[in-house]
């Protein structure tokens, strides 16, 4: 998720800083090449900007259909996380997505994520 989203949140909802957020990765086309441009210390700010210099509730960082291949790359960013975010980031399998809805309910999600909120057409 790409920090203008935060921005756009913290200026425009009020909700946003009280109510939290849930981050959901959706890993389905993300190439393992990315992997190659990715440097400990930009792993670090990174994690350091979401953890700690947005003023919200960060509730559950979670990636979907991640295969067991991204293990390298997600395995770059948990070693700056604090005991909290490490807590709340979880890995669903591409074998074991249906785990997610036992954090966030089913209803919530667009139709594409087996959900029953509509298509993410509409929810735009």
């Amino acid at each position: 998720m790409g920090m203008m989203y935060l921005d756009v949140l913290l200026n425009e909802d009020d909700n946003f800083t009280v109510n939290g957020l849930y981050i959901i990765n959706d890993m389905r086309g993300f190439s393992l090449g990315f992997v190659k441009q990715l440097t400990p210390a930009l792993c670090k700010k990174a994690v350091m900007v979401v953890q700690n210099a947005y003023p919200y509730r960060l509730k559950g960082l979670y990636f979907l259909y991640a295969p067991a291949a991204y293990d390298i790359f997600l395995n770059m960013f948990t070693p700056f996380f604090g005991k909290k975010l490490k807590s709340r980031f979880k890995v669903f399998r591409e074998d074991a997505t249906e785990q997610l809805y036992e954090y966030i309910p089913r209803g919530v999600f667009p139709e594409e994520y087996g959900g029953e909120a509509g298509p993410i057409s509409k929810l735009n």
